[in-house]
């Protein structure tokens, strides 16, 4: 009989090794309870395993068996193991005061600390029976720890009623430490189907540190990668222009390849806002359709249409021969939409919204791009003439280098678009631009004589005029661009770095054209900084190419760590040197005359593995008394803890002048302090400031904040406040502040 229970534990099937781990698994964690259960267990660290093992032996493996006393009854064919029962098998290890094993029954019996140890849970009960045929048992007094997942709980009692279902009664389940009371999850009994991959809690309750949060008399959840319809976790905040904001989202999985999250919000001072998200995964790639309803807004004016929707499209999936498609549709009923109902100030200071698709197929060299694109433009005191205009279609054929002999290489950058617009001219246009080039580069420097021919051709429409028309542009373009690298080796902050010495010179030339007679579809001045020293047209797009004889000079210096090659600072600095008049400008009839360009700069500096700082300066010396046209300036810190802090500075004398401080600060191992403050200079206005604190504990986080924005100039601000609590490794309850804060605060991370 002896053999015939060592030959049933060598098997490797045994349900108690499967069903104990598969209710522990399954389950979870908490509450008081003895302490050997805990013996060895890191909780006082809050990331990694309770405890490290090593990996599990084979399945199958050898049985190991230690016993005070085994005693044999042959007639009753049982036999019983009393006195410190240990019985180990493929890193399972099960320990017992007294195991019986009934051979007629085929029942098991396990009683006085009953202990089940793997490298992935802990299990201690009072009681455990089997029954193997059925592959039936019970448990009683379970407790449980999951190392993985730094997770506790217990149950009165477990049902094993077959292989793939069980049933628990009085579940509780935490990420807390043992002393730390923090979140519990209780429920009256949890019955859990593997095979379907469901679980279902009856009288199930939240509470924080004895505070109710939750209850529900009955809940389905998954308990495996398997989606399943429910409701999900409310958010809630509270600002001055949409009162008390609450929102319930119901999660509906439609089918294996479709799911859909229904998700009505109520606004005490606007009314309900219906919203959903229907979401698509194919073999040819992922869309989703949001759509949101207002069907009165009570905070509008009357006489005003109070019905209010917006939808949005978005798609990303592959194409047949290796090509990709790209699909971001947007549409709002009116221009104030994204002020009242947007989230952050980058969304409600949005101008345009896009909708546009895109096609890409790419080769080893060469790119063919088809995309449509058209704008709905949300600020309406933008007049019609200067709104965007739609491409409908836009096809792009670009051809990177190609070797041809004698060293010489070609390039080609192509288009062929329509534009479409409601008022002003509209037609098409194709646009060439072939390039030869012949690159000489060493280790120490390289020079590169280009040479480009672009013709641009234009078929046009009038409706103001009822007429059509032909233009066209064609000017050849030669540069010559050139650098020098220098290096040396010296000590700087005690540590050995190679320094850098980097001169470069840039010639452009390109002959002058009239080019007054044709439209300015998507062609725009670009802004001058230091990468603009190296560009061959100082307009965007095709409707003007700049008429050039110039000779760019820059010259960038690096310090560089020896040993890790890592850039410990880079200072460079450059202007362009005109040899004529530039007559091609955005505004009809100007020239520029000037011999010499505005200087430029750029700097980026670390001190240590915490400071870095990096700017940017366009100046002119002859200008006085403020000198410089454009600056931009960053601190930033980072320690090793959780403190953060980025101050930053932008100018231009044609838009804005605004600063910026945001934060993260730790008080001490539990508080931290955040914040951002953006300042316009120029208004002299706060556009958004925000503040709070974050607290934090092992098993849960509280952040709370408040909040105050402008969305536009001279609009009134809106104040809101908002609350996040989240119980790590079960959910978060409010608003999603760690999103909001990961957008607002450059470098601030979620700690997990």
């Amino acid at each position: 009989m002896a053999n015939k229970f060592l030959a049933w534990m060598r098997s490797g099937s045994s349900p108690l090794w499967g069903g104990l781990l598969l209710f522990g698994l399954l389950l979870g964690s908490p509450v008081a309870v003895p302490r050997a259960i805990d013996e060895g267990l890191d909780w006082q660290r809050c990331e990694g395993p309770l405890l490290q093992l090593p990996p599990p032996l084979e399945a199958g493996g050898e049985v190991r068996l230690t016993a005070d006393d085994a005693r044999l009854d042959p007639q009753r064919r049982s036999i019983a193991l009393r006195g410190e029962v240990v019985v180990e098998q493929a890193g399972v290890t099960l320990e017992a005061d007294r195991v019986t094993f009934d051979d007629r029954t085929r029942r098991l019996l396990a009683e006085g600390a009953v202990r089940l140890t793997s490298s992935e849970m802990r299990l201690l009960g009072e009681r455990a029976e089997l029954e193997l045929e059925s592959e039936r048992g019970v448990v009683t007094l379970a407790h449980y720890r999951l190392l993985q997942q730094r997770a506790r709980g217990s149950a009165e009692q477990v049902e094993l009623l077959d292989r793939q279902r069980s049933r628990l009664h009085e579940v509780t389940y935490t990420t807390c430490a043992p002393d730390d009371p923090g979140w519990l999850l209780r429920a009256g009994r949890l019955e859990l189907d593997r095979e379907r991959g469901i679980g279902v809690a009856r009288g199930a309750s939240l509470t924080f540190y004895g505070v109710p949060l939750l209850y529900t008399p009955y809940v389905q959840f998954p308990i495996d990668e398997r989606r399943m319809s429910g409701l999900l976790v409310p958010t809630f905040g509270y600002s001055r222009q949409r009162g008390a904001d609450i929102a319930l989202p119901y999660y509906w999985n439609i089918a294996p390849q479709i799911d859909a999250t229904l998700q009505p919000r109520l606004m005490s001072r606007r009314g309900v806002l219906l919203g959903g998200e229907l979401r698509h995964l194919g073999s040819f790639g992922y869309s989703e359709l949001g759509v949101e309803w207002m069907p009165k807004d009570d905070g509008r004016a009357s006489g005003v249409d109070a019905s209010r929707y917006a939808l949005g499209l978005v798609g990303d999936g592959s194409l047949p021969w290796g090509g990709r498609y790209r699909v971001d549709a947007q549409y709002t009923s009116d221009d104030a939409y994204l002020d009242d109902f947007g989230e952050s100030l980058a969304v409600s200071s949005q101008t345009h919204l896009a909708r546009r698709a895109l096609i890409d197929y790419r080769g080893l060299n060469w790119q063919l791009q088809g995309r449509l694109e058209y704008f709905q433009t949300l600020d309406t005191t933008i007049a019609a003439r200067h709104r965007p205009y739609a491409r409908l279609p836009q096809l792009r054929y670009h051809v990177e280098r190609q070797p041809l002999p004698l060293g010489l290489f070609a390039a080609l950058q192509s288009e062929a678009v329509a534009f479409e617009r409601a008022h002003g001219v509209t037609g098409q246009r194709i646009d060439l631009k072939p390039t030869l080039s012949y690159p000489l580069n060493t280790a120490w420097g390289f020079l590169t004589p280009t040479l480009a021919l672009r013709h641009t051709a234009y078929w046009l429409e009038d409706p103001a005029a009822e007429r059509s028309s032909r233009a066209g542009r064609t000017l050849p373009s030669f540069t010559v661009d050139s650098g020098l690298f220098l290096e040396r080796s010296l000590e700087w902050s005690g540590r050995e770095v190679t320094q850098t010495l980097e001169p470069r010179l840039y010639y452009l030339y390109t002959p002058y054209r009239e080019q007054g007679d044709l439209p300015l579809f998507d062609t725009a001045p670009l802004d001058f900084g230091f990468a603009a020293l190296f560009r061959d047209n100082r307009f965007s797009g095709a409707d003007r190419v700049a008429d050039a004889n110039q000779l760019a000079l820059a010259l960038t210096s690096r310090l560089l760590d020896a040993s890790s090659g890592e850039e410990r600072l880079r200072l460079g600095v450059g202007g362009v040197a005109y040899f004529a008049d530039r007559r091609v400008q955005w505004t009809p009839g100007e020239v520029a005359s000037a011999r010499g360009s505005t200087l430029v700069g750029e700097a980026a500096a670390r001190f240590g593995q915490a400071w870095s700082v990096a700017a940017a300066l366009e100046w002119d010396p002859q200008e006085q008394p403020r000198n410089y046209e454009r600056a931009a300036l960053r601190l930033s810190y980072r320690d090793h803890e959780r403190g953060l802090v980025n101050l930053s500075y932008r100018y231009d004398e044609r838009h804005l002048e605004q600063g910026d401080l945001s934060f993260r600060q730790a008080l001490g191992e539990q508080w931290d302090l955040v914040g951002r403050w953006n300042y316009s200079l120029r208004d002299k206005e706060t556009r958004e400031l925000f503040g709070g604190v974050e607290y934090s504990r092992c098993c849960w986080t509280l952040r709370t904040l408040a909040r105050r924005q402008v969305s536009s100039v001279g609009k009134e601000p809106d104040l809101s406040l908002m609350l996040q609590l989240e119980l790590k490794g079960l959910a978060g309850i409010g608003n999603k502040l760690d999103q909001f804060l990961q957008r607002g605060i450059l470098g601030y991370e979620v700690d997990k």
